[in-house]
């Protein structure tokens, strides 16, 4: 358990300086349903500031709901925040399956998304590559609802090298992505492995397309459409390992 002021060092400014304490190895949870979610998967808190609502969580830092903002620089959605250790990636040998994976997708938020699907979904493990925001920054786990804290991660430099090896090993790896060799994510047979998506803007990179089984789409009625990457990923874990 951290001290106090080590506590409130690490949540001072969190509005200007949002990812300060994920620096310096720290998930922030904000809220008590978030924190629920991180106790209920076994974590133990370094630190809980603000003011709890019932008996479920003593704070460590005692404060008001203004105080808390005033230290923060913003008012929270709820008045307890909560930090824990960031937890340690898993080996990519050792990712249990079923996984999605993700290339180049910067955005926190859309990551969140992803990972708060997936677990719903029963998605085992979640593989990142180092162009992705990382799961545990401070809006990845707000927008989760804290499921980042039920999911595995690997964290990889090359997705498209790591998806790479898991097909050579036999496993069945699908790519999401609009392209002249792409097939209907219902036309997938067989059970599905891993299903890699790529960045916002770009797609899926030529390399991880190489790489997989599979490329998979999910058709458009309008030409030239497509969708946002937490929502292709949504209908693709659904369409691919709900079944």
């Amino acid at each position: 358990m951290m001290s106090s002021n080590e506590a409130l060092d690490l949540l001072r400014g969190l509005r200007s300086n949002p990812e300060h304490a994920f620096r310096c190895g720290y998930a922030v949870l904000e809220g008590e349903k978030i924190i629920r979610q991180a106790v209920a998967a076994g974590y133990a808190f370094d630190a809980l500031a603000g003011t709890s609502s019932d008996a479920s969580f003593v704070p460590t830092c005692e404060l008001s709901e203004h105080e808390l903002a005033d230290l923060i620089g913003f008012r929270p959605h709820s008045p307890l925040i909560g930090l824990v250790r960031v937890p340690d990636a898993v080996d990519i040998d050792a990712v249990v399956f079923p996984a999605v994976a993700l290339e180049g997708v910067s955005d926190a938020a859309n990551v969140g998304a992803i990972v708060r699907t997936a677990v719903g979904l029963g998605i085992r493990t979640i593989i990142t590559d180092s162009a992705s925001s990382h799961p545990f920054l401070r809006r990845a786990v707000r927008t989760s609802m804290g499921a980042c804290f039920r999911i595995a991660h690997a964290r990889v430099d090359h997705l498209a090298s790591a998806i790479g090896d898991l097909t050579a090993e036999g496993r069945i790896t699908i790519a999401m992505e609009q392209c002249p060799q792409s097939i209907p994510c219902a036309e997938v047979i067989g059970g599905v492995d891993v299903l890699a998506l790529g960045n916002e803007g770009a797609g899926c990179s030529a390399a991880l397309l190489r790489s997989v089984t599979h490329v998979a789409e999910i058709p458009m009625a309008m030409p030239d459409m497509s969708l946002n990457v937490a929502a292709a990923a949504a209908i693709g874990m659904h369409a691919l390992f709900v079944r």
